[in-house]
């Protein structure tokens, strides 16, 4: 489908009648960052689930080096397949870069969101702002070879065990399984870099995060090595009235085991929201 004039895949799940929530993924991540389960379980509890692809990503618009954009164009992105998937208003759901998406949408365009759920973001960084760790892994990701060979695929897993949590096991088979799947899809290697580079060109929503109107979950991991949680704390400091939720032992990632405290949390969230509207 064609939205804010470019090409946006998508995928719902569910029924049209419940309260619609809108997944969107972090740096140079596809829509099945949001694994079919996660989203199977959403709907299961009564939720209308969308997740995409973001610009530069899987099957939607791939732009090139010279075709520079900001988080504004990708949060314009997020209400043009609202909009032509008819849906008013929203429960806005992002991870990571997905998260700064969001938290632009409830900034830009208060009026299409329902609630807001921010997970394991920040309020916008500066180069300066991210620590040798954290640049060292997204270093390594924008140097990642995305093709599906059995090497490739293990040199990716290993970037996503240097950003889990260390206090819980890392399940390398379910990690496998996950990559794999990103990598036979449509990976796109300028992805990352461009995302990165939007990041960095949009600068801090600090200020206009205090207008926020939109009820607002944080959730954040306290072991995340990529945007600590630190800045997970930060957004919730600003947003009036944001709850927060620290997820012990998870890092910069979805995997399955925390999904037992993001599901019923969102679930929860999104009931509140609707009901104190």
């Amino acid at each position: 489908m064609t939205a804010n004039g470019i090409s946006i895949w998508y995928e719902v799940f569910g029924l049209g009648g419940d309260p619609p929530i809108l997944l969107v993924m972090g740096q140079g991540a596809q829509a099945t960052g949001w694994p079919t389960a996660f989203c199977a379980q959403l709907s299961e509890r009564g939720r209308l689930v969308v997740r995409y692809d973001n610009r530069d990503t899987g099957f939607s618009t791939w732009f090139g080096d010279d075709q520079p954009y900001g988080m504004d164009e990708m949060a314009a992105d997020a209400v043009g397949l609202l909009d032509v998937l008819g849906i008013e208003r929203a429960h806005v759901v992002g991870a990571s870069m997905g998260g700064a998406i969001g938290q632009l949408v409830a900034i830009r365009r208060p009026e299409r969101v329902e609630s807001l759920v921010s997970i394991m973001s920040s309020a916008g960084r500066t180069a300066d702002d991210v620590d040798e760790h954290a640049t060292a892994l997204l270093d390594r990701f924008e140097r990642e070879r995305v093709t599906d060979d059995d090497e490739s695929i293990r040199e990716s897993v290993e970037s996503w065990r240097l950003c889990a949590g260390t206090t819980r096991a890392f399940d390398e088979q379910w990690w496998y399984e996950f990559v794999r799947e990103q990598h036979q899809r449509a990976p796109n290697p300028s992805a990352n870099a461009h995302h990165w580079s939007a990041m960095l060109r949009s600068g801090s929503r600090g200020a206009a995060l205090r207008g926020v109107k939109a009820p607002t979950l944080v959730i954040h991991g306290d072991e995340d090595p990529l945007v600590p949680l630190a800045e997970g704390e930060e957004v919730a400091r600003l947003i009036p009235g944001a709850r927060s939720l620290w997820v012990p032992g998870m890092g910069h990632e979805l995997p399955p085991w925390t999904w037992e405290y993001l599901i019923p949390a969102i679930v929860e969230h999104t009931q509140l929201a609707t009901t104190q509207r």
